[in-house]
């Protein structure tokens, strides 16, 4: 009986042993913790953009400037006071003509260290040696400008006609030329007593008249 007794107290005992045991086991199990967010989240690796440069491009060599090219000096008109006007003589004499119509060679020279500028035309006057003016010739106008090198020389023909109803004659006859952006010159003469620029009366005595011109300054 003790046999039995000691093994139905074991049956007995053996569930309670058993519900304690998972009891206990119960009891020392904590609830599984879910894991919480991560406070600072891996930022997924940025893609490079299709097509975008890999390197930055080197800079680009600057040109080199052209040279500025020096601009030509400008050439003005010639002054007054470096320009000389000369009767010329031509085979030995300076005024030439038939009756009614004188004529004489004038040159030009620029004795200025510069080159400058005079107008083709210009207004040729003849005047008396007591500085009246005894013809008037037509007003230069607009004409192309003449390059005269420095110490060089330009030259016209002057002609005279048919002077009527003068003044008294005074010598020495001169021939001035109204120059364009210069001034009035007046030519030198063949000598004081020069008066071979006056030409005869072929008309009315008592009507005054007279007329001179020129051709334009040439080299």
């Amino acid at each position: 009986m003790s046999g039995i007794l000691g093994s139905g107290r074991i049956r007995r005992l053996a569930p309670g042993l058993m519900a304690l045991a998972l009891v206990a086991a119960c009891g020392s199990t904590s609830p599984t913790e879910l894991p919480g967010p991560s406070s600072s989240p891996t930022s997924p690796p940025t893609a490079a953009l299709p097509g975008g440069p890999t390197s930055l491009p080197s800079a680009q060599a600057t040109p080199t400037p052209l040279p500025t090219p020096t601009p030509s000096p400008t050439i003005g008109p010639c002054a007054a006071v470096n320009i000389a006007i000369d009767i010329t003589a031509d085979s030995g004499n300076y005024w030439q003509g038939a009756a009614g119509q004188r004529q004489a060679k004038f040159t030009l020279t620029n004795g200025g260290s510069t080159d400058c500028i005079v107008k083709a035309k210009s207004q040729p006057l003849l005047l008396n040696g007591d500085g009246a003016v005894l013809i008037t010739g037509a007003a230069a106008g607009s004409s192309a400008s003449v390059t005269v090198p420095a110490g060089a020389s330009l030259s016209t023909e002057v002609k005279t006609g048919n002077l009527c109803n003068a003044p008294t004659i005074v010598a020495p006859i001169r021939v001035a030329f109204v120059m364009p952006g210069t001034g009035t010159e007046i030519a030198t003469t063949a000598s004081a007593t020069d008066t071979g620029g006056i030409p005869s009366c072929l008309g009315d005595a008592n009507v005054t008249s007279g007329d001179i011109s020129m051709t334009t300054w040439a080299p």
